[in-house]
């Protein structure tokens, strides 16, 4: 996608044969040629960043996505999940304010995961690039989230929208608590996060079908296979 800003042979654009990158939270990933390949120019060409909302149902793989395409990538990877943990370990007055919400499987309120958010972003390193994992996830939070972004020039560049049928949601999610021992990962308590995003998800995945900025992707099959698909069609997009 960046051919025409290169001058360079076909072997200057080939990375290392053993690159890897660290994702956040774990220790260095192996990534395939083509991978290796989208990071290198990315980092020959660091005046544009990706930055990117990863939307998918409890269990889908928006973590281990996430944290893969931020690798790739060379960006931040921001997950509200994690924000609003780290929170509650802290016992932080915002931590005893989603607490409740996050064991019932509910959503924390717009205005504390919005200010989590933005001050994450505000702390990066211009120029900024992240892939954000779990907000904007109602209408109201996408439209507060796209006047921030607006105004601060950093808007999402595309909105990957992760397909993966309830069973396996559920099946993922349960074994996920048993061997994590997360307490907000019960079966009851999946599907009702299960549910609840899909009342929420359809007039927000519209809202960025009619930017012109999603990207659905099937998200069954390995890990790796997820990723590929993400990629490719990231690849494609002109990221200004």
């Amino acid at each position: 996608m960046f051919s025409h800003e290169f001058r360079t042979t076909s072997q200057e654009l080939l990375p290392p044969e053993h690159s890897s990158w660290p994702a956040q939270g774990q220790g260095p990933i192996e990534f395939t040629k083509g991978e290796r390949r989208t990071r290198f120019l990315l980092e020959r060409h660091n005046g544009r960043m990706l930055r990117s909302l990863l939307l998918a149902p409890p269990g889908a793989g928006k973590g281990t996505q996430g944290a893969r395409i931020a690798a790739i990538y060379g960006v931040s990877h921001i997950a509200t999940g994690d924000l609003l943990r780290e929170q509650v370990e802290r016992c932080t007055p915002t931590g005893e304010a989603a607490v409740g919400y996050m064991a019932r499987g509910d959503l924390a309120p717009d205005p504390l995961v919005m200010a989590l958010v933005v001050e994450r972003i505000a702390a990066l390193e211009p120029p900024a690039g992240f892939v954000l994992d779990g907000f904007p996830r109602t209408i109201a939070q996408a439209e507060q989230a796209y006047a921030w972004g607006s105004e601060h020039d950093l808007t999402f560049h595309a909105v990957i929208a992760l397909d993966v049928p309830e069973d396996q949601l559920v099946q993922r999610v349960v074994l996920r608590g048993e061997t994590s021992c997360r307490g907000d990962d019960t079966a009851e308590t999946v599907l009702r996060r299960i549910h609840l995003y899909a009342e929420t998800s359809e007039p927000l995945l519209e809202f960025y079908r009619s930017r012109g900025i999603l990207i659905e992707i099937d998200g069954t099959g390995t890990v790796e296979e997820v990723t590929e698909r993400i990629r490719a069609r990231l690849d494609a997009l002109d990221l200004r």
